[in-house]
């Protein structure tokens, strides 16, 4: 078993970092601030560590020493950003009167908790290596980015012997290269680190969706959203497969709800910056992942208007150019899925039977989210028609938030109607995928357009009981007699 440390000093540096970029907010009571803390303090540190880790593997300074040094002068950093940064006035709590069965809730989602990670021992423990794509993409990547001078075969094009679904030098290297910097510093090469990876980046998501809905509307969502995705084993069981779809997820997930904070604020810089960091790393997470920077980008260019797309184009950099970098100068070749003229990807898209294999393709994998009395659509679906959606203006901002997972759906219905590979095959292995990387995202939109629980108590005009009556004045004590004073003599 590997030492925990490599983890857990990755961690300490993404804590910083987030909260430096992104602080907790005060509205949130104090279990959910932790929450939010430590939920955005992974997807900080896969970024950023995987970035520093690379650019030292490039270069040939990778070593336990380097990669450390680094950390530590960016951990001092943002101590000295979180020092020096003037804390504002605390904000005024809600005083809306919470669900009264959020306790109920709350027991709910850990029994749920408690039951995934049962599922994940056993999963990990049948495969330590994760599946196809984990032992011979991501995992095998980190291997030799790990390996010293034989890093260059984590991009080269004969990777696999250019087995298409296998060949993909031009991959980003977030996941490979953070599994990498553990096994660096731990001097081992251990299943247990991708493993604990994918564990973390679940969790992540897990934690970060209530917190995130908690902050926007009520904690009610939040738990409500938790339970919806607790319920999607489609979602939960591809944490123990180790591909790099969750991490994209919780990603894609963070910076949609930055989005949404900023569209429905004056797009403070803070937030701006925050959620083009975060995009930037999706970019460098997948390919697709570049759609959803493009997509966060328009959005908040279109809504917000030129300077804060500017600050979201400024964080966006890292992630961009760490995956610019990559495919212009260190990749070249490998297995082409796409058609090379125009002309033949238009007969592609006049196909209906290529129509039919893609629609068929999301429905089965839109249904095999859940089981089917328990399936998470149909949750959702009962939630919406008990909730009722809220008021114009929130179903606004809630559709302009989803945007970029709606932009990585149909990015992916496109690519899977021109494909070059055998549809049938590209459909069943990817269209699944695509569903996982979105669907907390979609999920956390989705009951942002939705009526709290508390909300619906106040404002339902079904409701007959008539509002608690103020508690009636205590009895005032009974008048005394005044005692008959004696007269003197």
């Amino acid at each position: 078993m590997i030492d925990a440390w490599p983890l857990l000093s990755a961690l300490a540096l993404g804590g910083a970092a987030a909260e430096a970029a992104i602080p907790a907010p005060a509205t949130l009571a104090p279990p959910l601030r932790w929450l939010w803390r430590t939920a955005l303090a992974v997807p900080f540190a896969l970024g950023i560590t995987s970035i520093t880790t690379f650019a030292l593997i490039w270069t040939g300074a990778a070593s336990p020493l380097s990669i450390l040094a680094v950390e530590l002068a960016l951990l001092a950093a943002t101590a000295f950003a979180l020092h020096r940064r003037r804390h504002p006035g605390s904000e005024p709590l809600p005083t809306t009167t919470p669900f009264s069965w959020n306790w109920a809730l709350r027991i709910a989602a850990a029994l749920a908790t408690l039951l995934f990670l049962f599922n994940f021992q056993n999963a990990t423990a049948a495969a330590p290596y994760g599946e196809w794509d984990a032992s011979s993409i991501w995992n095998l990547r980190a291997r030799f980015l790990a390996g010293g001078d034989a890093w260059r075969f984590a991009v080269a094009p004969g990777l696999n012997a250019q087995l298409t679904g296998a060949s993909h030098p031009g991959y980003p290297l977030l996941l490979s290269a953070f599994i990498a910097r553990g096994w660096i510093l731990s001097s081992s090469v251990s299943p247990t680190l991708p493993a604990a990876t994918a564990l973390l980046t679940s969790l992540a998501t897990l934690l970060f969706l209530p917190a995130a809905l908690a902050w926007r509307r009520a904690e009610s969502l939040g738990l409500l959203a938790l339970l919806l995705l607790l319920a999607s084993e489609g979602w939960l069981s591809q944490t123990p497969v180790q591909y790099a779809d969750v991490p994209l997820a919780l990603l894609l997930l963070a910076s949609t709800a930055l989005l949404h904070t900023a569209l429905d604020s004056a797009w403070s810089p803070r937030l701006a910056l925050a959620a083009g960091l975060l995009a930037g790393f999706a970019a460098w997470t997948k390919n697709e992942g570049l759609v959803v920077l493009l997509a966060l980008l328009a959005v908040t260019l279109l809504r917000g208007g030129s300077r804060p797309f500017l600050w979201t184009f400024a964080g966006a950099l890292p992630g961009a150019v760490a995956t610019l970098l990559l495919k212009t100068f260190l990749t070249q070749g490998g297995a082409s899925l796409y058609p090379s003229s125009t002309s033949e990807a238009l007969s592609m898209l006049a196909s209906p039977a290529r129509w039919s294999e893609v629609l068929r393709g999301y429905l089965d994998a839109s249904l095999s989210l859940g089981f089917p009395l328990s399936h998470p659509l149909l949750l959702l679906a009962i939630l919406a028609f008990v909730l009722r959606p809220a008021s114009p203006e929130r179903l606004r901002s809630a559709l302009f938030a989803s945007l970029p997972a709606l932009a990585l759906l149909a990015a992916g219905f496109t690519a899977l109607l021109v494909t070059t590979a055998n549809q049938q095959w590209h459909v069943s292995t990817a269209v699944n995928r695509l569903v996982i990387q979105v669907w907390p995202a979609l999920l956390f939109t989705a009951l942002l357009a939705l009526r709290s629980p508390e909300e619906l108590a106040l404002t339902d005009p079904k409701s007959k009981s008539p509002a608690p009556a103020a508690p009636p004045d205590p009895a005032p004590p009974p008048t005394r007699r005044p005692r008959p004073r004696p007269r003197s003599g």
